[in-house]
C-alpha cells in the first residue's frame, strides 16, 4: 500500500506521457464513473514485472500460496457448514442460492460452521523491499496468476498458479473446493498515465463452468449502478474505493480475473469467500431484484415482524445511579435498542450501558454509549443498516438494531460514571421466540496508547464457537518521519489479518481498505449498508490524524469460527511509532 502524498514527477519512473517536471498530476476525476483513487498514496516506482516473485506453485483448490509459510492460506481447509435449509427438497429438488439465502436479518443470530477466505493482492512477503516503498507494503499488482497473453503491468508479480485454457486476464481469486459463494469484492487503483483510456477494466466470473463466464462486465458499470446485480445498496462507492456485497455462488469451481488494465496503474482488490451447503449456481438472470431486496432487509432491520415496544420511557441518572431500562423474563429477541441522551461528550462518554443475557454472571455487553455507537472522539452522524446515529438539536439518537435473541431473561442498565446527573430516553422493541441456535450479542473493547510495545493491534481476540459481526475503529496517529510522503495518517497504512480456528485466513491491504474505504478516505465521511467514516481529522496543519469507522461483517460476510478468532490491524507500514491511540469495538454472536 502507497502512502499518502502528492506524485512528484520526478518519481515518475515508468513512461507516463502527461507527465512532466512542470505539472505533476495523477489521473483522479471527482466523479464516480471510474475505478479511480488520485490522492493518498505515493506514485508507482519503476518496479521489475515478476520481481522477487515466489517459485510456481502447483494450482491446489485456487488457494494462493504466500512467501510466509506462515500466512498461507490452507489449500484443503475441512468444510463442513450447516444452514437451516436443506441441500435440496425431499423430492430431490435443486438447492437454493445459498448467498442469496444468507441474507436473512432475522437468521443472522444463528451460529453455524463455515470456512471464510480472503483473497487480496497482499505482498505475500513482509521483508520484500521495494524503492519508495515501505518494507513488506507492495500491497498492489499480486496476482494468483496471468491467464492467456495478457501484458506485464507495472510491478505486478504472479504467485504461480496454473490457468485452465481459455481462460484471459489477470486471476485474482480461484476456488476447486464449493461449494460456496462471494460475500464481498474490494477494489481500487491510482493510474500515473493522466491520458490512459478511462473505464476500461473488466471483471470477469466463472462459476463451475470454466469456459463461459457468468458474468463479464466492466467495473464502471458497478460504480454507476446500470447492470443488475451489482447496483446500490449492495454495490457502490464509498470514500474512494468500489466495494460489492453481491453474493456470487458456485457449486464447485470458482475464478475471478480482471482484464483491460492499464499498463501504469496499481491496482489493489480483495475476494472474500465464504463455504456454504449444495447451492445453486449464481445466475444474475435468475436473481430477485436488488431493490426489492434491499426493502425487505431494511425492513427487517428497522421494523421486524411481530415487534411490540418494551420500553418506552424517559430515566433520570444522577450521579452514580443505575436505571434499569429493561427487565424481561422468557424467550425472545430485541429488534431495536435506541437511546436519545445530551449530545455532550460527558453524557455519551459517563453514561454506560451493560446488557445481560439469561442470567449470565457477566454482562455480554459493558460499553459506554460512547464506544457502543463510535461517538468518540465526538459526536457524529451515521447510517449503517445495523446501526444508526442522528444529531437533532443538541440530542443525539443512537440505534442499534441488530438481533438480540435471548432464551430466559434479557436485563439492559444504564449506569452514570459520572459526577453531574444526566438524562436520557430509551425506547426498546423486540418479539417472542428466536432463531434455532442462537447466539448472544456481545461487544468486546480493546485499546492501546502509545508507545505501543506490539506490532499489530488485536481487534478481536475470541474463544469458542461464535460468529464475528464487525468492528468500530478509533484510530490516532502521526506521521511517520520515514515515509517517503509524511501524513497525519500514515497509520492506516497497516493492513489487517485474520485468522480463524487457528488457520490464516487471509491479509488485506490497508487498514481504510479493510474498512471498505480508499486513499485515507480520500472522500471524506460517508454511510453505506455495510461500514461508514463516521469522523475524520487529517489537516496537514495538525500534527495528528484521526479516523472513526465501523465495518459489519454481516449477512453472508459474517466469520463463523469453532474455536477461536483472532482479528488484528500493523501500526503502519510496520511503523507503531505512527500510532498514537487505538481502540476498537467487536461485535459478534456467541452462545
Amino acid at each position: 500500500m502507497w502512502t499518502r502524498g502528492a506524485a512528484l514527477c520526478s518519481l515518475c519512473l515508468v513512461a507516463v506521457p502527461a507527465c512532466t517536471s512542470d505539472e505533476p498530476e495523477l489521473v483522479h476525476r471527482p466523479t464516480l464513473t471510474r475505478l479511480d483513487a488520485g490522492a493518498g498514496r505515493s506514485p508507482i516506482p519503476d518496479l521489475p514485472s515478476d520481481a522477487a516473485s515466489p517459485p510456481a506453485q502447483p494450482f491446489d483448490a485456487g488457494v494462493p500460496l504466500a512467501a510466509d509459510a506462515s500466512r498461507s492460506i490452507d489449500a484443503s481447509p475441512s468444510i463442513d457448514a450447516t444452514s437451516p435449509v436443506d441441500a435440496g427438497d425431499a423430492s430431490g429438488g435443486a438447492p437454493p442460492d445459498r448467498g442469496f439465502e444468507a441474507l436473512s436479518w432475522d437468521e443472522l443470530p444463528a451460529l453455524r460452521s463455515s470456512t471464510y477466505r480472503i483473497f487480496s493482492s497482499y505482498d505475500r512477503n513482509e521483508e520484500s523491499t521495494y524503492e519508495y516503498i515501505a518494507k513488506g507494503n507492495k500491497d498492489f499488482n499480486n496476482w494468483l496468476a496471468r491467464c492467456g497473453d495478457v501484458p506485464n503491468i507495472v510491478g505486478d508479480e504472479t504467485d504461480g498458479v496454473s490457468c485452465e485454457p481459455g481462460l484471459h486476464g489477470y486471476l485474482i481469486a480461484a476456488d476447486d473446493a464449493g461449494p460456496g459463494y462471494v460475500s464481498r469484492i474490494f477494489f481500487t487503483h491510482m493510474d500515473l498515465d493522466t491520458k490512459a483510456p478511462a473505464d476500461q477494466e473488466r471483471i470477469r466470473i466463472y462459476v463451475d463452468d470454466l469456459d463461459v463466464p457468468a458474468y463479464d462486465g466492466k467495473l464502471s458499470d458497478w460504480t454507476n449502478g446500470v447492470n443488475e446485480p451489482f447496483v446500490e445498496p449492495l454495490v457502490g462507492w464509498t470514500s474512494g474505493a468500489l466495494v460489492s456485497y453481491v453474493p456470487i455462488s458456485y457449486q464447485s469451481k470458482l475464478r475471478v480475473l480482471l482484464d483491460d488494465l492499464s499498463a501504469t496503474a496499481g491496482y489493489y482488490y480483495q475476494v472474500d469467500v465464504r463455504s456454504s451447503e449444495a447451492t445453486a449456481s449464481f445466475d444474475p438472470a435468475k436473481l430477485p431484484s436488488v431493490a426489492r431486496l434491499a426493502a425487505r432487509l431494511e425492513t427487517d432491520a428497522k421494523l421486524g415482524t411481530d415487534r411490540t415496544t418494551w420500553t418506552n420511557s424517559d430515566f433520570t441518572l444522577p450521579a452514580g445511579e443505575t436505571a434499569h431500562l429493561l427487565d424481561r423474563a422468557g424467550t425472545g429477541t430485541i429488534g431495536s435498542l435506541r437511546v436519545t441522551t445530551d449530545a455532550t461528550a460527558d453524557a455519551l462518554g459517563d453514561v454506560e450501558l451493560r446488557i445481560t443475557w439469561d442470567d449470565a454472571p457477566s454482562a455480554a455487553i459493558t460499553l459506554p454509549l460512547s464506544w457502543l455507537f463510535g461517538q468518540r472522539p465526538v459526536p457524529a452522524a451515521f447510517e449503517t443498516l445495523p446501526m444508526t446515529v442522528r444529531l437533532v438539536d443538541r440530542s443525539v439518537e443512537m440505534t442499534l438494531s441488530l438481533p438480540m435473541p435471548f432464551s430466559s431473561r434479557a436485563r439492559i442498565d444504564a449506569v452514570n460514571f459520572g459526577a453531574v446527573s444526566h438524562s436520557l430516553h430509551a425506547k426498546i422493541d423486540g418479539a417472542p421466540g428466536n432463531v434455532v441456535g442462537a447466539g448472544h450479542l456481545h461487544a468486546d473493547s480493546q485499546e492501546r496508547h502509545a508507545p505501543m510495545t506490539d506490532a499489530s493491534f488485536p481487534v478481536a481476540s475470541l474463544s469458542g464457537t461464535g460468529r464475528y459481526l464487525g468492528s468500530i475503529l478509533f484510530l490516532t496517529g502521526h506521521a511517520d518521519p520515514a515515509a517517503l510522503f509524511p501524513d497525519p495518517l500514515n497509520f492506516l497504512e497497516g493492513d489487517d489479518v485474520l485468522r480463524v480456528d487457528g488457520r490464516f485466513a487471509g491479509n488485506g491491504t490497508g487498514t481504510e481498505d479493510f474498512l471498505d474505504g480508499g486513499w485515507y478516505f480520500e472522500n471524506g465521511p460517508y454511510s453505506a449498508p455495510f461500514s461508514a467514516l463516521i469522523s475524520k481529522t487529517d489537516s496537514s496543519a495538525q500534527p495528528t490524524g484521526q479516523i472513526t469507522a465501523v465495518r459489519w461483517q454481516t449477512l453472508g460476510d459474517a466469520v463463523d469460527f469453532d474455536d477461536s478468532l483472532e482479528l488484528s490491524l500493523e501500526y503502519g507500514a510496520h511503523a507503531p511509532g505512527a500510532a498514537t491511540d487505538y481502540a476498537s469495538v467487536a461485535f459478534y454472536y456467541q452462545k
